[in-house]
């Protein structure tokens, strides 16, 4: 039985490095949507929180009023955590399909060359070999 040639080695090298970048290169896109996400949020909650907290301060006169206003922060906090959540869901589940496809691609290629390598081994034993 012979080894592969060079050049079909070299062509698996190459379209496993290939496959190890197209990842990479998903990966960090997916890392940078979270980090853009992760900034949008804590700068639009941030920002809102100082405008609540002093308009709070500026229109409660007395400590019920206070309390009051109090109690609205939860609910904007709410819808943009829930918002924050979608979001969250959509860039992990497109990093998750992008990573199963390249993975599914490469484990068919891999297939398919160890089928041809079987094949050929097989044409290339000695007769009367089984």
């Amino acid at each position: 039985m012979s080894l592969p040639a060079q050049d079909q080695i070299a062509a698996t090298q190459k379209a496993n490095t290939e496959a190890f970048f197209a990842l990479a290169g998903k990966v960090i896109d997916g890392v940078e949507k979270l980090a853009s996400l992760n900034l949008q949020a804590t700068g639009s909650g941030l920002a809102r929180t100082q405008a609540i907290a002093i308009k709070t301060v500026e229109s409660a006169g007395d400590p019920q009023e206070w309390i009051a206003l109090q109690g609205g922060l939860f609910a904007p906090l709410t819808e943009k955590l829930m918002s924050y959540g979608v979001n969250l869901f959509d860039i992990a589940s497109t990093m998750r399909s992008a990573i199963m496809q390249t993975a599914e691609a490469q484990f068919e290629r891999c297939s398919e060359r160890m089928q041809a390598f079987t094949e050929e081994a097989a044409k290339r034993a000695p007769a009367g070999s089984a």
